[in-house]
C-alpha cells in the first residue's frame, strides 16, 4: 500500500470504521484512502485486536516466558517457552502463528501438534520438550502472535509479544505501539491503565507536523486506534505521541519509512 500517494492536504482527519459494533478511527496525515486501502487497514487492526486475551475461552492464558535475550534493538535475539493456564492437559492441541505482516487470517500457519504438561503448564513438541520460540532481528514494534487451539476446537488461548517493544509508562499508565506493516505505514496504538471512561488528549508530532486529537477509554481504562503517520514529500520520518491527564504524562515515538 503506498501512503505517499493521494494526499490532498496535510491535516490530520479521522477515517471511521465499523468493526462489529465498534467504531475504530485511523488518524491519518491528509491520505485520501481507496477501499481497497480502508479494507487492508481493516483487516490489520482487527487482526491485531483480535489477537489477545479477551479471545481466549474463559479461564484460560496463554503466557510467552522469556529464556533467553542477546543483542539489542534490531539485533535482539529473544527465545521463548509457552505456558498455558487453564486449558485441559489430556487434550491435543495444535500451535498456530500469524506472520508479523498479516493482513488476512487466511496467513495463519500452524507450527504442529503440541501437548500440554500437567505439572507446569508447559507446551512441549512432538518430542515431549518444552516448545521454544526463536525470534531472530525484531523491528521495533513488531509482533509476534501465537495461539493455542484444541484439536477438538473447544479450547483456545492467544497471546502476542513484542520482543522489541516501543512503549511508556507512567503512574500505572502505559502507551504501546504496534507496528502493522513493514515500513510503519500503520501503526497500532494501545493505551492502557488510564481512568474508565476518561478523555485522553494526544498529541501527534510527525516529522515537524503537529495535530492533537481526543480518545476516550473503555469501563477497563483502554483505548486503541491506528495512525498512517506518512508525511506529503518525505519518505522517512518520526512520529512522536505525546499524551498528558491529571493522572499521568507519556510520550514514546518511532521511526516510520524505514524497517530498523
Amino acid at each position: 500500500m503506498d501512503t505517499t500517494k493521494n494526499r490532498s492536504n496535510k491535516k490530520w482527519r479521522c477515517i471511521f470504521y465499523l468493526i462489529g459494533i465498534a467504531v475504530f478511527c485511523a488518524f491519518a496525515l491528509g491520505q485520501d484512502l481507496s477501499p481497497e486501502m480502508r479494507a487492508d487497514i481493516d483487516n490489520r487492526i482487527k487482526l491485531q485486536r483480535n489477537w489477545d486475551a479477551r479471545s481466549n475461552s474463559p479461564g484460560t492464558e496463554l503466557e510467552a516466558v522469556e529464556v533467553s535475550h542477546t543483542g539489542k534493538g534490531s539485533k535482539l535475539i529473544a527465545m521463548y517457552e509457552l505456558r498455558a493456564k487453564g486449558l485441559p492437559p489430556d487434550l491435543r492441541y495444535e500451535l498456530l502463528w500469524l506472520p508479523t505482516m498479516a493482513g488476512s487470517p487466511k496467513e495463519i500457519q500452524s507450527t504442529g501438534d503440541v501437548e500440554i504438561d500437567r505439572n507446569d503448564g508447559r507446551v512441549m513438541n512432538a518430542s515431549t520438550d518444552p516448545q521454544r520460540l526463536v525470534v531472530p532481528n525484531s523491528a521495533p514494534g513488531e509482533p509476534y502472535r501465537w495461539a493455542l487451539v484444541s484439536k477438538d476446537g473447544t479450547h483456545k488461548a492467544f497471546i502476542a509479544v513484542l520482543p522489541n517493544a516501543i512503549q511508556s509508562t507512567n503512574n500505572g499508565c502505559k502507551v504501546n505501539v504496534v507496528r502493522l506493516m513493514p515500513k510503519f505505514e500503520l501503526a497500532f496504538v494501545q493505551f492502557s491503565g488510564f481512568p474508565p471512561q476518561s478523555e485522553v488528549n494526544v498529541r501527534g508530532n510527525s516529522a515537524g507536523e503537529i495535530h492533537d486529537f481526543k480518545l476516550t477509554t473503555n469501563a477497563e481504562g483502554y483505548v486503541d486506534t491506528g495512525i498512517l503517520p506518512f508525511k506529503a514529500g518525505k519518505s522517512s520520518g518520526t512520529m512522536e505521541l505525546q499524551t498528558k491527564t491529571p493522572k499521568c504524562s507519556l510520550k514514546v515515538s518511532f521511526k516510520w519509512g524505514v524497517i530498523e
